[in-house]
């Protein structure tokens, strides 16, 4: 079993992730929409529809990102794997 500060870090990993799906998904939407209101094209809306995955995998992610992230404090306290920086 991984020490409380490797646990930790997988946790915070596992939220960056999160966050950088969810962030590509929203450009992806943007850039879609973009192209759709530039010229209209049954591609443009495929593309809006696989951004639109993107972005619900980035709210799955995040959603259990959080739910690692409650259970892991609730089973080892709010400061477990917590390091004070080094000066």
């Amino acid at each position: 079993m991984p020490s409380l500060i490797q646990q930790r870090m997988a946790l915070d990993r596992q939220r960056l992730h999160a966050r950088w799906m969810l962030l590509w998904g929203f450009a992806l939407v943007f850039f879609g929409v973009t192209l759709y209101v530039s010229e209209p094209s049954w591609f443009d809306v495929l593309y809006i529809l696989f951004a639109l995955v993107f972005v619900a995998a980035g709210v799955i992610w995040v959603l259990a990102a959080r739910r690692d992230g409650i259970a892991f404090e609730t089973e080892d306290g709010p400061d477990a794997g917590k390091q004070d920086p080094v000066r």
